[in-house]
């Protein structure tokens, strides 16, 4: 997955600067994030599932928030993560209100609140949203740079599937790729479901 002219001493930097640039201009329009929230929550993978892990999206990112509130109506265990820096990981929370349940925490994003939230294992997961600001159809996608999320999906199995919702104005032929990073599974855009394990 890395090009012959990129060392995996440039890596870092080349995800940086793509950072930089993508998350400087980005920007999902409500209608295609409807467009690509329908596909989903009419798809088996959502349908079946009945443990998912959800982000709280932040800023300029694809908004979970409708997703989270349709998914504790509908009787679903929600599985919510919490950055936990000191260990440089995530911790994994159950909610059952939105947002009640939340506090802000690191980079002032939405996270549970340990008082009120309990620990959970994750074993039971059916189906993880896993963010991103950019993806190859290979499922491997460009992160916000903390790394949280590729040393904590290696331990969460086979059961869960991976998938991320993103425009196809962000899902490019390649990325700058380094062994640690993890593919999601599928990606839902407004015109397609990929298939990134075929």
């Amino acid at each position: 997955m890395v090009s012959q002219k990129t060392t995996l001493n440039e890596i870092p930097n080349e995800k940086k600067a793509l950072r930089q640039k993508l998350l400087k201009d980005r920007f999902i329009s409500r209608e295609i994030q409807k467009e690509i929230l329908d596909t989903f929550l009419n798809n088996e993978l959502w349908l079946r599932a009945k443990t998912v892990m959800l982000t709280v999206s932040f800023g300029a990112e694809f908004d979970t928030h409708g997703l989270i509130k349709e998914a504790l109506a509908s009787g679903r265990k929600v599985i919510v993560p919490k950055i936990v820096p000191e260990f440089c990981g995530l911790e994994l929370r159950r909610i059952e209100h939105f947002p009640g349940d939340l506090i802000p925490g690191k980079f002032g994003i939405l996270e549970p609140d340990p008082l009120r939230t309990p620990f959970e294992s994750g074993f039971d997961l059916d189906l993880i949203l896993v963010p991103g600001i950019a993806f190859t159809e290979h499922g491997y996608r460009l992160g916000y740079g903390g790394g949280y999320f590729d040393r904590f999906l290696p331990s969460v199995g086979k059961r869960a599937v991976k998938v991320s919702l993103i425009d196809e104005a962000h899902v490019f032929s390649n990325l700058p790729i380094d062994k640690h990073d993890v593919p999601v599974d599928y990606l839902f855009t407004e015109s397609r479901l990929i298939d990134c394990i075929r």
